[in-house]
């Protein structure tokens, strides 16, 4: 009885079970009838179109390479983009794919000039990578990604500056006159005011006995010109490398010189002039010149700190940045907000800007506050106003008066 229970439960809509039994032999006689099927046609235009389908589907072979990448063009159609095992970012600006002529470290490019300058991930945070954060960002020329990136020249961008030594006024220099390397109008230009043009920084904090490398990018309006870059020891009485000259077109290219401290001494003066026994013709007119910085060793790399009244040293992680801007998505979520696990707060905020401008600061203990806005005190007098104190959440917890005449 069991078995016939178990045929009754698998038969179908279109297929019929009968049972005889046989007691003289004991057994069961099973019967099974199908049923009629539905009809089920296709038309020719179905089946078109389904070889039609297949043929355009993106498989590996003529048109779908390994190099080739899924593109969606303007007509809405998709199609194979031609590229190379070191494309990283594909953009449909022609018939082809924009090559990123990347490095196993790239991860951004920026259609700037076919090359992928403008975004790296350096390959010593490559676990910091896969695990979704960066351990440094160093937001320097050409918005460089990862490592421990350096300059210690301050100013790499303002050559009009006093920290600029302009030798006795032998060059003027007229700031953010020329489009820079990177996009943004921050190039200077540098004109001789006599036939002998020099303009130098001293730095000090080095290493003893260190050795560093100077570079700078420069370029020229028209023509050519011929100048001479150099490292000058501490006390300016001998040259540590250079004077070497190089030669200015109307392309920025990125002029170096490497130089070696001696023992004990901790300083230098990196130098660009026009010096008469290399043969240079910087002896009137401007040049351009853009990203001045000094590191340590003789293999700097191309990114860098950018610079203003400060030197960056190397660090592991951190952040070293020349202006930014922060904007929010909206007008209820905070432009800025640092958080770690050391905060005493549930979500471990450190240090965080609302939406509305009020800074709210993590405490050591109790439950950090917030510093909403600067108002005026009435009572007691002497006072000259009061800053009113919340709490994280919003909440008035007080007020800091603030004296005029202590």
């Amino acid at each position: 009885m069991g078995t016939r229970r178990a045929l009754n439960l698998i038969q179908g809509a279109n297929m019929a079970l009968s049972f005889a039994d046989d007691s003289g032999n004991d057994r069961v006689t099973v019967t099974v009838a199908l049923g009629s099927l539905p009809s089920h046609t296709h038309t020719e235009s179905q089946v078109t179109d389904l070889v039609s389908d297949l043929a355009a589907r993106p498989t590996k072979g003529l048109g779908w390479t390994a190099s080739r990448a899924a593109i969606i063009n303007s007509s809405g159609e998709l199609e194979g983009a031609v590229g190379n095992d070191g494309d990283v970012v594909l953009r449909n600006g022609g018939t082809v794919a924009k090559t990123a002529d990347a490095t196993a470290s790239t991860v951004v490019s920026r259609d700037g000039s076919a090359g992928a300058s403008f975004g790296y991930v350096a390959a010593n945070n490559l676990w910091a990578y896969l695990e979704s954060h960066f351990q440094s960002v160093e937001c320097g020329a050409f918005q460089t990604v990862g490592g421990a990136f350096e300059n210690m020249a301050k100013y790499s961008e303002d050559f009009s500056v006093a920290t600029w030594d302009k030798n006795g006024g032998s060059c003027s220099v007229t700031a953010n006159s020329t489009t820079a390397p990177d996009g943004n109008t921050t190039a200077d230009t540098v004109t001789a005011s006599t036939s002998t043009p020099i303009i130098q920084q001293q730095i000090a904090g080095l290493v003893s006995g260190g050795q560093y490398t100077f570079y700078v990018w420069a370029k020229v309006a028209s023509g050519t010109k011929q100048v001479s870059i150099a490292i000058v020891d501490n006390a300016y009485a001998g040259y540590l490398a250079g004077p070497t000259s190089i030669s200015l077109t109307t392309s920025w290219q990125r002029f170096k010189i490497t130089g070696t401290l001696a023992g004990g001494q901790t300083g230098l003066w990196i130098v660009v002039r026009q010096y008469a026994g290399n043969g240079d013709n910087w002896t009137s007119g401007g040049i351009y010149f853009w990203g001045a910085c000094l590191q340590q060793g003789n293999d700097p790399k191309k990114g860098y700190a950018r610079t203003w009244g400060y030197q960056a040293s190397p660090v592991a992680a951190g952040v070293a940045c020349g202006p930014m801007l922060v904007v929010a998505k909206d007008s209820s979520e905070s432009p800025f907000r640092v958080a770690g696990p050391g905060s005493n707060l549930s979500d471990h905020t450190l240090l965080q800007v609302t939406s509305g401008g009020e800074l709210i600061i993590a405490g050591s203990t109790g439950n950090g506050y917030r510093l909403a806005e600067v108002m005026g005190a009435t009572n007691p007098s002497g006072w000259s106003g009061v800053i009113k104190v919340k709490t994280p959440g919003g909440t008035t917890a007080g007020y800091i008066l603030l004296y005029s005449n202590p």
